[in-house]
């Protein structure tokens, strides 16, 4: 028996069948190896969509508020040029106010005093004028951030700072005293 199953494996059929075994295995493990790659392929798409797709979560969640942040500062930026164009043209014509006055009254003037007095007026307009824009651009700055401090989220709490309680007095005991001093000129 031995010696006839040396002869069926080395007959013509046993190869042929041997051979077409072997081809049935490198087919089947090729399909393995493909569905395999193909699972696989698709394995790691699908972590690269949910890995995407927590990335733009996060991306969303950080830009909608940043977004909304510099919508808000636009907006304040805005406010505060249109607020300093308009002083500052009501400085400028304030300003060429007092130097025609100033023109008008060196005209009329007779000697060299009158001119020194019509100078010195002019001189302490212009340095009262400058302070007072300064003082209201001061004050225009401090409205626009109090205004965006009161926008943020979070804040407005409730509690005043003493050091903001004696600002507040102030600006208003300076309004005050820039008010009377603008009256009596």
């Amino acid at each position: 028996m031995a010696a006839r199953s040396r002869k069926d494996y080395s007959g013509h059929e046993t190869e042929e069948h041997a051979e077409s075994m072997v081809h049935e295995g490198a087919e089947t493990m090729r399909r393995a190896g493909q569905e395999t790659a193909e699972q696989f392929g698709r394995s790691v798409l699908e972590q690269g969509h949910r890995s995407t797709s927590a990335a733009l979560k996060a991306f969303d969640a950080f830009n909608g508020p940043l977004v909304r942040a510099l919508d808000q500062n636009r907006q304040i930026f805005e406010r505060m040029v249109h607020a300093m164009q308009e002083e500052s043209l009501k400085f400028v014509n304030r300003r060429l106010e007092h130097t025609s006055r100033a023109i008008e009254g060196a005209r009329e003037c007779q000697g060299v005093s009158g001119l020194l007095a019509v100078h010195q007026e002019f001189l302490m307009d212009m340095a009262f004028d400058y302070a007072n824009q300064t003082r209201r651009f001061a004050e225009i700055m401090h409205e626009m951030t109090d205004e965006a401090g009161r926008r943020v989220p979070g804040n407005g709490n409730g509690i005043e700072h003493e050091d903001d309680r004696d600002n507040r007095g102030y600006r208003r005991s300076t309004r005050s005293s820039h008010a009377s001093a603008a009256n009596a000129a």
